[in-house]
């Protein structure tokens, strides 16, 4: 199996105006060890006439797939991205890109359904013709493999963020959805030249366990990266009650319950903490919170929900601690990589992805999923000491500069399209 990922030499990191780690002798020694090799260097050399991009929705790229946009612009003389259109159209376009509106029917695990979006993507793949069809996220792989049955893309990617509903629920119909899925990939993949990304190795190994990846190339990427001068080091908030932030879509498995759950707790004993919920009210998830219950939620002391932010940086400006409490596994969330660059000490769930970029006790505090007592355990270290706030804040931000930077994430890439 050839497989590249966070060993490989990737491109040197520019530190932001003013990083106090800029001078910092070993993370000059770990950049100068993270420089693109001659080797890597000579591969990416490949240009691609058109790389067709399907993703389910623009704010979801908007959000989190501009360094992968970017680096795609650099090997292909065009770039297409097949999505469901809604408000963040014209900031996608903005990219260079050109857009397409597909619906991936989110809400649906009806075969009737994804035979439509395959049908969909299968117009539009014979229309574009492109050299490489990139899939992200299950819904399009899974859509954009039986649209390829028919249409033949010469390459295929497959770009898994998470393993998604698909693959992790076990209801009964969730698993007959499953086995239909997974074998409409496995038999796509021994029929086509391929690469697959992963943003954690627990999501590789899973894969393998359902025999997707037997004898096929990979990577692991260090998620959808982040720009340290976007997200640069911030001094500690001026707060009189400290705060700490969720960024993310409002679902069940971002077990946000247990966050509410963990504050209660610490109201109980006396410790003052304010927590504030940044996002949006995803109705086409399957996995929604109701309305109700964040509104509920809201009107508690020291819970504040804030709806979707436009400006993340700020939201890291204002608060003390980032929260990331995942009760299911992730791929490599951004908004970790966010706050983290932020200097800010992350409290996350040992699940796959999180438990990839903190170590325990370093860049913040892992924590059982569903566990409000270990929680709020972990949130009373952290507000009672801004010293700790501080330290594990500045490690936090040297992970980020180490391995999960933009940079770092676009050379993976075209190292592997100069694979393909």
């Amino acid at each position: 199996m050839a497989t590249i990922g966070l060993g490989t030499p990737l491109l040197p990191v520019r530190p932001s105006a003013g990083d106090r780690f800029s001078k910092c002798p070993r993370l000059v020694r770990e950049r100068q060890a993270a420089s693109l090799s001659l080797e890597t260097i000579s591969l990416v050399k490949t240009r691609w006439k058109k790389v067709l991009v399907c993703i389910s929705e623009d704010w979801f790229a908007v959000s989190h797939f501009k360094p992968l946009l970017s680096a795609l612009q650099r090997i292909a003389a065009d770039v297409v991205v097949a999505t469901r259109c809604g408000s963040d159209k014209e900031e996608l376009e903005g990219f260079g890109v050109r857009v397409l509106h597909v619906d991936y029917h989110r809400k649906s695990l009806s075969p009737l359904d994804q035979i439509a979006t395959a049908r969909q993507l299968e117009s539009i793949i014979e229309a574009e013709r492109p050299d490489v069809v990139h899939l992200i996220a299950m819904l399009p792989i899974v859509s954009g493999s039986l649209a390829s049955w028919r249409s033949r893309p010469p390459r295929l990617v497959l770009h898994f963020t998470g393993l998604g509903h698909l693959l992790i629920s076990n209801s009964p119909p969730v698993r007959l959805a499953r086995l239909l899925a997974l074998g409409i990939v496995r038999r796509r993949l021994k029929q086509q030249p391929h690469w697959i990304f992963f943003e954690n190795p627990d999501d590789l190994a899973e894969l393998s366990r359902f025999g997707i990846i037997e004898e096929t190339r990979t990577a692991i990427l260090g998620g959808a990266g982040v720009d340290p001068e976007e997200f640069p080091l911030m001094p500690p908030p001026n707060n009189s009650i400290v705060k700490a932030a969720y960024v993310g879509r409002m679902i069940r498995s971002k077990g946000l319950d247990t966050v509410i759950s963990a504050h209660d707790l610490l109201q109980q004993r006396g410790v003052p903490l304010t927590i504030d919920l940044y996002g949006r009210h995803d109705a086409g998830n399957p996995e929604a919170l109701s309305m109700e219950t964040i509104q509920e939620w809201s009107q508690r002391d020291g819970v504040n929900w804030r709806a979707q932010t436009h400006d993340v940086p700020d939201v890291w400006r204002q608060s003390d601690i980032a929260l990331m409490p995942a009760r299911t596994r992730e791929g490599m969330p951004r908004a970790l990589l966010e706050a983290a660059s932020c200097a800010r000490p992350v409290v996350v769930t040992d699940v796959p992805g999180p438990r990839h970029f903190v170590e325990n006790g370093r860049q913040g505090f892992l924590v059982p999923p569903d566990n409000p007592m270990a929680l709020a355990d972990a949130l009373e270290r952290l507000v009672v000491s801004p010293e700790l706030r501080e330290r594990m804040g500045m490690a936090a931000r040297e992970r980020v500069l180490q391995k999960f930077t933009n940079e770092a994430v676009e050379a993976a890439l075209e190292a592997a399209y100069a694979r393909l």
